[in-house]
């Protein structure tokens, strides 16, 4: 299966979760590959590779979605 998208880069980085808390987390930048597009997602923690690698496959799905609707 081919990659779906490319890390190209994180940082440190605090944000304000869902609920509107304070994170001190990091900001991960990656290449969706099928659209040649950057993106990036913010998360708590980047040893947690499972939840980074869920994290961007929702904004992957998500301009999919959205190719789909013709955009």
């Amino acid at each position: 299966m081919p990659k779906v998208y490319n890390v190209t880069d994180t940082k440190p980085w605090t944000y304000f979760d869902e609920g509107g808390r304070v994170v001190s987390g990091y900001k991960v930048y990656f290449t969706v590959h099928e659209f040649g597009e950057g993106h990036d997602v913010d998360v708590p923690d980047l040893n947690n590779t499972e939840a980074v690698n869920k994290r961007i496959m929702q904004v992957v799905e998500a301009r999919k979605r959205i190719h789909a609707l013709g955009g």
